[in-house]
C-alpha cells in the first residue's frame, strides 16, 4: 500500500523520524496500529455503555454527585 502525504506533512514526518531514530514507514505503521486499537476500544466501550443503559445499570446525575462527594 502506498500513502501520499502533502509535502509539508511529509517533511514533518521525515524530520521527526530522523530525530527519533526511526523511519517514516515504521512510525506510520505504529501510529495506525495504535489508532485502530484505540478506535476498537472506544467502540467496545460504547457498546458496553449502551448495554448497561438498556439494562438500567447506570447512575443518575445526583447519584454521581453523591459518590464524588464521598471520595472528596
Amino acid at each position: 500500500m502506498e500513502v501520499n502525504f502533502q509535502s509539508e506533512l511529509e517533511a514533518i514526518l521525515v524530520s521527526s523520524t530522523a530525530r527519533l531514530g526511526s523511519n517514516p514507514d515504521e512510525l506510520v505503521q505504529n501510529v495506525m496500529r495504535r489508532f485502530f486499537a484505540e478506535a476498537v476500544g472506544f467502540e467496545e466501550g460504547v457498546t458496553r455503555g449502551e448495554a448497561a443503559l438498556t439494562r438500567g445499570d447506570f447512575l443518575s446525575h445526583d447519584q454521581v454527585g453523591e459518590r464524588l462527594q464521598r471520595f472528596l
